[in-house]
């Protein structure tokens, strides 16, 4: 059969929106449908159940209904990655989606942090999930790790905390302290916090602007830190 030129297009446009699928969902491991559909820009509900269809006719993919335990009577049609799917874009040395590994109280924070991955994209930023953040990635051990870390065009690290919920103030000043250690060790340059609204938002930079100082240790050296507006420059607290 002679294939017209229409028909190439759409096997090519077929084979680009696999490909970028499965770098998605090899950094994020699962996602839900909407997401997928602005990862792949498929805009029909009809064409993003058929896509998947083929990812897991290729072997690429699986899709399970999960019941959501934060939002009553909600059930999300999760897609996983596969092993075959990983090795396909290079990653052989990372399992697939095991529903066993996914904690379903996390299942909103997970979508959050994606919508964030989705922006990096559009940016065209280098986006990390936290998942893949080794120790050595931070040069020392039971260093806290962001739920991401975004690279931008001129190299600077943003980590990235998406909050859904609020954190104790002890727990935020932990958080403080390591995230200045960092900045100070250039593995950083800004701490940015992700909420799914412009009320969380206020209510997060409220909780973490009250902590006045913090005490920093370093190399047995202990440093009184007055959080000030030269030190919460290096914070940035936005919606999604």
């Amino acid at each position: 059969m002679i294939e017209t030129r229409g028909r190439k297009d759409l096997i090519k446009q077929g084979k680009k929106r696999v490909k970028l699928a499965l770098n998605f969902l090899a950094d994020e491991v699962y996602t839900n449908r909407q997401i997928l559909k602005e990862v792949t820009g498929i805009t029909s509900s009809q064409g993003i159940g058929g896509f998947i269809k083929r990812l897991e006719k290729l072997g690429f993919a699986k899709e399970i209904n999960l019941p959501s335990v934060e939002e009553p009577n909600k059930t999300y049609k999760i897609i996983g990655i596969t092993s075959q799917g990983m090795a396909e874009v290079g990653f052989t040395d990372r399992r697939g989606f095991e529903l066993s590994k996914l904690k379903h109280s996390q299942l909103l924070h997970k979508f959050l942090c994606q919508q964030v991955h989705l922006q990096a994209i559009s940016e065209s930023q280098r986006f990390i999930s936290g998942r893949w953040l080794t120790d050595e990635w931070f040069g020392g051990k039971n260093v806290k790790r962001p739920d991401a870390i975004i690279i931008t065009q001129d190299n600077q690290k943003i980590a990235i905390e998406a909050e859904r919920t609020i954190k104790s103030k002890y727990r935020y000043q932990q958080i403080i302290v390591q995230y200045l250690k960092m900045i100070k060790a250039n593995q950083i340059s800004k701490v940015r916090y992700v909420m799914p609204d412009q009320a969380k938002a206020k209510m997060v930079e409220k909780a973490i602007k009250s902590i006045k100082s913090v005490t920093v240790s370093t190399n047995g050296q202990k440093r009184l830190f007055t959080l000030n507006d030269d030190i919460w420059r290096w914070f940035y607290f936005e919606t999604i």
